[in-house]
């Protein structure tokens, strides 16, 4: 790990030397993905604020090289992996990370998706609250939202969106009570005549047009299936819902659901919205309700989710 560290360091612009370094972080990468021990012997070994560092260089410029562009995806993807760590949570904090992401999140066009990438990472898990915090003080809303606001009709189901959904969950989930932010965080949901808000049901809907075709092939798919086989393909039949999507679209309803349960304003504007598509709030009801019933014990993270989406439940009433 040393010696990849140094390797990705090499300052030198050389196409042998910068393959090399692509190779060592791409190595770097596939060392802390899902591998827990990795990423914290890295972190030891100050890689967060390495990251940190080689990445600030292309703040304002992206490679147009694709060998040197595959090398700054790889830093990105590395940081992104180690910041889901809460020890790398902290390194991220103490090296400014939250500036230099929305720095990129500013200037950037090309890297914009791995910055918010890596702020959904950090911000996520019953440990991120503090970048969370972070994010709304640098004054991050307006970029996060900004982005959001800017996704094509055709971008709707993107990584783009998929991580601003990331984003705004985490906000909503770790940001206290009454705290300065969290009134700051749901003040840009409902300003200018709750425009966010259209923006997140028209999600919904990319969402969840991909989740109805899915639903109606696995529908076709298991008349044709003897039932004694059915338990063998339920496996299969979950992967084809999430490649359609099934992840964010909960992710979405979960914001709904939130914003419903805090302003009385946005309520109303959300039934308005689902009524034109003829849906009411029993559908998002019932989106966290599946949730609940699907999530585990398992670990600490698993059950706070699901005591969060449990105390939701009763909000998400006519």
């Amino acid at each position: 790990m040393d010696w990849l560290l140094t390797r990705i360091q090499n300052l030198s612009s050389a196409m042998i030397l910068l393959q090399n370094k692509q190779s060592a972080a791409e190595t770097l990468a596939s060392l802390v993905d899902n591998n827990v021990s990795s990423r914290q012997k890295l972190i030891q070994r100050g890689a967060v604020n390495t990251f940190l560092e080689l990445l600030a260089s292309y703040r304002r410029h992206y490679p147009t090289d694709e060998t040197e562009a595959e090398y700054v995806e790889n830093l990105f993807d590395a940081l992104t992996f180690l910041v889901d760590d809460p020890e790398g949570k902290s390194k991220f904090l103490e090296a400014e990370g939250v500036e230099l992401m929305l720095i990129f999140l500013r200037e950037s066009k090309l890297a914009k998706a791995h910055a918010l990438g890596v702020l959904d990472h950090a911000m996520g898990g019953a440990t991120g609250a503090e970048v969370c915090i972070m994010l709304v003080e640098k004054q991050g809303l307006k970029n996060v939202f900004r982005t959001f606001m800017k996704t094509k009709p055709e971008e709707m189901t993107g990584e783009v969106v998929e991580r601003t959904l990331g984003i705004f969950v985490s906000l909503l989930r770790s940001l206290p009570n009454d705290s300065a932010e969290r009134i700051r965080t749901l003040a840009k949901f409902v300003e200018k005549d709750y425009e966010k808000i259209e923006q997140l049901v028209k999600v919904r809907r990319a969402y969840g047009t991909q989740l109805q075709q899915a639903n109606s092939e696995i529908a076709q798919e298991r008349k044709q299936t003897n039932a004694k086989d059915i338990a063998d393909l339920e496996i299969g039949w979950l992967a084809m819902r999430l490649d359609a999507g099934l992840l964010p679209s909960q992710v979405v309803d979960e914001i709904l659901a939130w914003l419903i349960a805090e302003d009385g304003g946005a309520k109303k504007k959300i039934v308005s919205l689902l009524q034109e598509q003829d849906e009411n709030l029993e559908d998002i009801r019932k989106t966290l309700q599946e949730q609940v019933e699907g999530t585990t014990d398992a670990d600490e993270e698993a059950k706070v989710l699901k005591d969060i989406l449990t105390t939701l439940i009763p909000f998400i009433a006519p």
